[in-house]
């Protein structure tokens, strides 16, 4: 997960399309903050504009309300929850799986 997470990480507060497209899996899953916004299956291509975007919105947890960039600047190490299955983990809004390619993005949360 290190490795994985220090290459999505440094992609991701770039903006590396190219780096976030090949670290994402083929369909990422696209929900809304709210349950009665529809799932999205968003091809790879298009998950650094969503990315983009939820970089810039809070995660919804943290208590200082700080945008999911300056979260990201502030973890080098991902936690892991450990209540969580170990082939998954969640940062804010985003879920990451490990599957036979590895560790990818999956699914996110935004309104898009």
């Amino acid at each position: 997960m290190q490795a994985f997470w220090t290459r999505f990480r440094r992609a991701a507060l770039k903006g590396d399309s190219t780096a976030i497209r090949a670290l994402s899996a083929p369909v990422v899953l696209q929900h809304g903050t709210r349950d009665d916004v529809p799932v999205i299956r968003l091809p790879a291509a298009r998950v650094p504009g969503v990315l983009a975007q939820i970089m810039s919105q809070p995660d919804g947890v943290d208590p200082a309300g700080r945008p999911h960039r300056i979260l990201l600047e502030a973890t080098p190490v991902p936690q892991r929850d450990h209540a969580q299955p170990a082939d998954h983990f969640r940062f804010g809004n985003l879920v990451f799986a490990r599957g036979k390619a590895g560790w990818r993005l999956t699914e996110l949360y935004d309104e898009g």
